[in-house]
Formats: C-alpha cells, sequence, structure tokens
C-alpha cells in the first residue's frame, strides 16, 4: 500500500508540473549562458578593462532580464516541458537516470572543452574572473533585494513571538 502511495503521489501532476516548471528554468539558464558566450566572442574589445567592464555589464543585463527568457519559453511549459517532465516521471529507471547523467555530464564537459579551447586559463585570469562574478553577484544581489525571497525572509524575522501566559496541564486520566 505504500508503494502505491509512493507511486501516485510521484506521479501526480502536481509533481509533473513542479518539474516542467523546473525544467524550463533550466532551460532558460542554459539559453542565458549561451547568450552571454555568444556576444562575447561576437564583441571584439582590445582593451581588456573595457571588455572586463561589458562582460560584467552584459552579465547583470542578461540575469535581470532572465524573466524575459522564461516568458518566451513559458507557452511550450504545458506542450513541451510538461511532455518532458511526464517522460521522466513515467519512465524513470535506474537505466534512465544513467543516460541522463551521461548526457548532463558529456554536455558540461563539451562546452568546458570548447571553453578552454578557445581561452587560455592563468591563475591570474581565474583571480580576475572570481572577482567579476563577485562584482556580478553583489550588483545582483543587491538590485534584488526588494524580491520575493528578500520579503519573506523579511516576515519572517519580524516575525511576532509567541509567548505562552499559562502552563498547560495534561490530564492523563481522562476517562
Amino acid at each position: 500500500m505504500q508503494e502505491y502511495i509512493k507511486y501516485k503521489l510521484v506521479t501526480s501532476s502536481l509533481v509533473k508540473n513542479e518539474l516542467a516548471y523546473l525544467i524550463m528554468i533550466l532551460s532558460s539558464w542554459t539559453i542565458e549562458i549561451f547568450l552571454y558566450y555568444f556576444i562575447i566572442t561576437i564583441i571584439h574589445i582590445d582593451n581588456f578593462w573595457i571588455k572586463y567592464l561589458a562582460e560584467i555589464g552584459l552579465s547583470i543585463f542578461l540575469s535581470l532580464n532572465s524573466f524575459r527568457i522564461i516568458g518566451l519559453l513559458e507557452p511550450y511549459q504545458p506542450t513541451i516541458f510538461y511532455g518532458m517532465a511526464k517522460d521522466i516521471v513515467n519512465n524513470f529507471t535506474l537505466e534512465y537516470f544513467n543516460n541522463c547523467k551521461r548526457a548532463i555530464i558529456f554536455t558540461i564537459c563539451s562546452s568546458s572543452l570548447i571553453f578552454l579551447y578557445n581561452h587560455e586559463i592563468t591563475s591570474y585570469y581565474a583571480s580576475i574572473y572570481i572577482i567579476q562574478y563577485m562584482i556580478i553577484f553583489i550588483v545582483i544581489d543587491q538590485s534584488q533585494e526588494n524580491s520575493r525571497m528578500y520579503g519573506i525572509i523579511k516576515k519572517l524575522k519580524n516575525k511576532p513571538k509567541v509567548k505562552m501566559h499559562h502552563e498547560c496541564k495534561i490530564i492523563e486520566v481522562y476517562f
């Protein structure tokens, strides 16, 4: 009976809808990353610091406008993304999981190889990119300070304290 309940819970439409939304968000992040690298490779700036600031600006611009990419993908959620989620939930086996894992790892490794083939990375460049990421993170974090998550944390932080004025006595022998 427990296995049946677990099966019904996992295969419910709520789980499929949430998984479809998660796949849509991951797809928008992937599109955002490819747009970033495509634009950076097209734009050729000779001055290192101007290029550095342009990369920061482009990354911030794409991150703050990611809702537009999600808006472009949203009409496809009931068809494509829900279908993908339905296939994942209905066909979930260990072999399917291993195939998905291999596909994801292959994609990440091939993208990394393409990036490393086009760019020489030294510790100096790694530190520059880390600083660049920190600047981007701080700007985006400050701009989204009034976001929904910040509002939730603020509400939890300002939640009134519950005080008990009387002791509760438990009566053990009721009957």
